[in-house]
């Protein structure tokens, strides 16, 4: 699945990312990412990755494939 499918709150960690500025800001292999909140009529997300907060476009949560953190 890619990060642009997470839903608030829900946890995954980082698979691969095809996009090089997402990998650049953190978004690699093995990183933990959570969902901390979603735009009310989508089309953005807030998540936290490793230390670091971001507000991401769901195009380029798009380009980061993640498997759901049991």
């Amino acid at each position: 699945m890619t990060a642009d499918q997470l839903t608030k709150d829900q946890s995954a960690i980082v698979v691969d990312c095809s996009d090089q500025q997402m990998q650049e800001i953190g978004f690699v292999a093995g990183e933990k990412i959570q969902v901390i909140a979603v735009a009310l009529f989508g089309g953005s997300r807030v998540v936290q990755i490793g230390a670091s907060t971001f507000a991401c476009r769901d195009e380029e949560l798009a380009t980061v494939e993640v498997v759901i953190d049991k």
